[in-house]
């Protein structure tokens, strides 16, 4: 491992000494990135359901339980402090950059990356079409972007103690948690993938043997923050008991409801609402989390309070009596991400854009129009607004499915990238590679059919294993003694 790697800069590449120039440089682009991003195209956008729900939040009355309170919060306080619908976009463009520029500064003062590197990952990270749309959105995803850049940086961050870098780490995580709980698990698993790596492989690659301790500086607050989010949500919102989310059997019920097709002996029902239930297809899965007549429904109907836990071992169950069925519609799911005439189909029809729903354009609900007038909002949010079209729609519509095929493709190849190239040897391309599949992974596991915003998540792993490959190769920068110079180390 060169001492560029370790943080070391006397022998490191040549941008890397120059440093305060390139974070300059750094800082003036991502200023004028954002700043043209929202000359662009500073429209609100509005999805039916979620953003409804994150404008009904209020402090301690009414918090959602099964969305994010503390983005809901912050969408109410700013709107209710600016009297603008467009303050989300610029705020959440704005601390997207800001948390772009700290992963990217990080990533160039630690490992050598040159600047256009860094560049590169606050430009893709403010102008991929997915995560440009998003960013527009009353959606949590963005803002819970910008906590995997930071906790990404706190991870990376150069000359920290210890101690002071996995408080860094836990802080960001945990804020990450509050934002996306769908999060919580993969980041935890790439933790404890990187940790693993850097004790077991360190036998064979001495940089990873150097980097034990770090990766415990980083895994460890990770999984802690785990469980104190698990610990803290549940107090906060008075759940029944600690759990990572509100009414968990709701969404792994969907996600294993195809396990059930031949084994409707395990469901807990009568007769009667066994009969209206819905197929258990794979295209369903999400049908069975949320509609009346899916399966969480009728247990909700049928057990009440107890439904939660009946769910979750009905799920285990079939689990238990189908692993490799269960591991087939993993892959499946997987697959489904990968396949360019799904992604393409689906992007072009505008069905994941949030615009249109069902082929019908969206329209605010009169209670979101009353809240916004609570809220004091001067300007009037016609009921178009959700479709209203916009450049960074027109943007979705040309490139998101292009990005996404682009996304999960790099996030699945990832690990097998590092494990065929010099990566191998750089400790922090097992957690970047390790969290952009544990990412890809998780989502496959869910009970979405295809769900692309959900791949955002991965951009800032991916892109910063991108730039450790960018870097100059360790020893290029040493002088040759004479024209016989060595060979780079």
């Amino acid at each position: 491992m060169s001492l560029a790697e370790r943080g070391d800069l006397r022998h490191a590449p040549a941008d890397a000494l120059r440093w305060p120039i390139s974070i300059w440089l750094l800082s003036v682009i991502a200023l004028a990135a954002t700043l043209l991003s929202l000359i662009l195209d500073s429209q609100t956008r509005y999805h039916l359901g979620d953003s409804a729900t994150f404008l009904l939040t209020a402090w301690p009355d009414s918090l959602p339980r099964s969305r994010s309170w503390l983005y809901g919060l912050f969408a109410t306080d700013a709107l209710g402090f600016a009297g603008d619908v467009s303050i989300i976009p610029k705020l959440q463009v704005a601390l997207k950059a800001g948390a772009a520029l700290l992963l990217a500064v990080a990533v160039m003062r630690r490992f050598g990356a040159p600047l256009v590197a860094g560049a590169l990952l606050v430009l893709v990270i403010l102008a991929d079409p997915l995560s440009a749309w998003w960013a527009r959105s009353i959606m949590a995803d963005t803002l819970a972007t910008a906590a995997l850049c930071l906790t990404l940086a706190a991870a990376f961050w150069p000359g920290l103690p210890a101690p002071l870098r996995a408080l860094a780490v836990f802080v960001s995580a945990l804020l990450l948690f509050f934002l996306r709980n769908v999060h919580a698990v993969p980041v935890a698993m790439a933790g404890v993938f990187y940790a693993v790596v850097c004790w077991s492989g360190g036998r064979w690659v001495p940089s990873l043997a150097r980097a034990r301790r770090e990766a415990l500086a980083v895994a460890i607050p990770l999984v802690a923050a785990v469980g104190a989010f698990a610990a803290l949500n549940a107090w906060i919102l008075d759940l029944p008991r600690i759990a990572l989310s509100h009414e968990p059997a709701r969404f792994v019920l969907g996600a294993a409801s195809p396990l059930l097709a031949g084994q409707e002996e395990l469901i807990p029902l009568p007769p009667e609402r066994m009969a209206i239930l819905l197929p258990f297809e794979r295209p369903l899965r999400n049908a069975h989390s949320f509609a009346p007549n899916g399966l969480a429904e009728q247990l909700l109907a049928e057990h009440g309070a107890a439904a939660d836990g009946i769910g979750l071992r009905l799920a285990r169950a079939a689990l238990a009596a189908a692993p490799d069925r269960a591991l087939l519609l993993w892959g499946r799911n997987w697959a489904e991400h990968l396949d360019p005439r799904k992604v393409w189909a689906s992007h072009v029809q505008g069905r994941y854009s949030g615009a249109i729903a069902g082929g019908t354009p969206v329209r605010l609900e009169a209670v979101t129009l009353e809240r916004l007038e609570a809220l004091g909002v001067w300007q009037d949010p016609r009921d178009d607004w959700p479709s209203r079209d916009s450049p960074a729609l027109r943007w979705l519509r040309l490139g998101g499915g292009v990005s996404a095929l682009i996304i999960a493709w790099a996030a699945t190849l990832a690990l097998p990238l590092i494990l065929a190239t010099r990566l191998r040897r750089v400790p922090a391309a097992w957690l970047t590679a390790g969290l952009a599949t544990a990412l890809m992974g998780f989502l496959a596991a869910t009970g979405n059919n295809y769900l692309s915003r959900y791949l955002i998540a991965a951009l800032p792993p991916l892109l910063v294993l991108a730039a450790l490959w960018m870097r100059p190769q360790p020893g290029c920068c040493r002088q040759a003694a004479d024209a016989g110079a060595r060979r780079p180390v």
